[in-house]
């Protein structure tokens, strides 16, 4: 009896002791992105609260989030079309994460024979479940590149909904798989679609012959690019598509550029320093990725991978812009 009991608190104190280094691992995290380590440190605060005061789905719902959360990466990884490329990474996190998880359920299990242990399942089901589901509604994206400025910047952490409702309307921002390189995903913002008339006078965009305010636009350029400033007209600087000077000609008609039915075509806010529809052609709709909705974090992007966190220079965080709609 007495072995048996030593046993059970021998497990919980494992438990307990698995639950306060995911707290560790947590604010670890949180030198380097406070808002995505904030769920995790205040999880497993609970749980190892719980653990102490006898609760055994302390332990089961703590094992249950860490298999959760390997599950809600695996299909972002899946839906993004990247689970090949770091599909060795997410095995190695799985075979980490199973440690605690184990101990955690151990002491879940240790606990479930004392009456006094009882709690209720369903907070903890219910929040293992957002984890793993999370992904199907929403995919994380960090901007690399600054074609967005200043809407979006680099460094920005942004959260993409995947849920299509309705059709892109012009001025919507997009994200997408780059028709070039299909690995990649890229934003912009959609200006025109299907029987739309495009054209570019001296930088200026006019869209069926009319002028259109574009306060979100940058010029950054000291020397202009001729064929951007008055697309489409001209001689494309730079194509990585080598049919879309031949198709952007068949489709232009009195120097504007007429959107075929069914495609789309996409701009970057920093007008002069973006890889868009100018350069390699129309948007199909059903390479549409999903619709940015948030920063949820955003730091310089001056930041260097060996620089300290950005927690520790406050000031490389760009505070203003956290959870920001857009």
């Amino acid at each position: 009896m007495a072995g048996g009991l030593n046993t059970s608190l021998k497990a919980v104190r494992w438990g307990v002791a698995a639950a306060v280094l995911m707290v560790a691992l947590a604010v670890a995290s949180a030198l380097w992105n406070p808002v995505t380590a904030l769920p995790h440190l205040l999880v497993f605060s609970a749980v190892a609260v719980g653990l102490r005061r006898g609760k055994a789905w302390s332990g089961f719902g703590g094992a249950l989030f860490l298999c959760a959360s390997i599950v809600g990466v695996a299909l972002s990884l899946l839906l993004s079309g990247q689970l090949a490329v770091y599909g060795a990474s997410l095995l190695v996190a799985a075979a980490v994460y199973a440690i605690p998880a184990a101990l955690l359920f151990r002491a879940g299990r240790a606990l479930r024979a004392d009456p006094g242990a009882a709690s209720s399942p369903v907070p903890w089901i219910a929040l293992s479940a957002f984890v793993a589901l999370f992904p199907l509604a929403f995919n994380p994206v960090v901007v690399r590149a600054g074609s967005m400025e200043h809407t979006l910047l680099t460094g920005d952490q942004i959260l993409v909904l995947r849920l299509r409702l309705g059709a892109p309307r012009r001025g919507d921002l997009v994200s997408f798989r780059y028709p070039v390189d299909r690995r990649q995903s890229f934003i912009k913002r959609v200006i025109a679609a299907g029987g739309d008339r495009v054209r570019f006078q001296d930088g200026r965009l006019l869209l069926n012959g009319a002028p259109i305010n574009e306060p979100y636009v940058v010029h950054k350029a000291s020397l202009p690019d001729s064929f951007l400033t008055n697309f489409p007209n001209g001689v494309a600087s730079f194509s990585p598509i080598p049919d879309w000077p031949a198709e952007l000609a068949r489709h232009t008609r009195n120097q504007e550029l007429v959107i075929p039915e069914g495609k789309l075509f996409v701009l970057g806010d920093n007008r002069d320093n973006s890889l868009d529809s100018r350069h390699w052609g129309f948007l199909d709709p059903k390479d549409i990725l999903g619709r940015p909705v948030v920063i949820y974090y955003s730091q310089d992007a001056a930041d260097r991978p060996n620089a300290t966190p950005p927690l520790f220079s406050p000031g490389r965080i760009r505070w203003n812009r956290l959870f920001r709609a857009l």
